[in-house]
């Protein structure tokens, strides 16, 4: 079982749904919690093996990613391998399906690990709180972007 898992219901068809997400070094243009986001040197755009480096707002964090999983149209997992945060790694599914006509539930699975030993164990449960409200906006952000990409 995971350790997060949320969705949001978008009103726009999967393929629409699949564009933004698929536009992997290009997050920032509509995570709210990044301030900017780019491929890594060498990477492909997407699919297997594509990496990129997103900045938090505020410019202090950062997190290297790499997608480690990908079914066109359907889902894609990305494996947080690096960055200055707390979270020594974490893998974040996303999974998209049909739910009606020109709508679509995304979902996100996410299983992680802290770093910093007991110290790490002891705050996971606030830091499994905060990712799953992060990862609840990023969805919400994705659904806005989607929606006014599709009117």
């Amino acid at each position: 079982m995971a350790d997060i898992i949320k969705e949001e219901r978008v009103n726009a068809s999967t393929s629409e749904v699949w564009v933004a997400g698929d536009r992997f070094g290009d997050i920032a243009d509509w995570h709210p919690g990044l301030e900017k986001s780019a491929l890594i040197e060498g990477s492909d755009p997407t699919g297997l093996g594509a990496r990129r480096r997103c900045d938090f707002t505020g410019g202090k964090k950062h997190i290297f990613e790499e997608i480690v999983g990908y079914e066109a149209g359907h889902s894609m997992a990305v494996h947080i391998y690096d960055g200055n945060i707390p979270m020594q790694s974490a893998k974040v599914t996303f999974r998209i399906k049909p739910d009606g006509p020109d709508k679509t539930k995304v979902s996100a699975e996410v299983d992680f690990k802290m770093k910093l030993g007991v110290l790490g164990a002891a705050i996971k449960p606030l830091a499994k709180r905060q990712l799953g409200n992060d990862i609840a906006k990023l969805l919400k952000a994705n659904k806005g972007f989607v929606e006014q990409q599709a009117i």
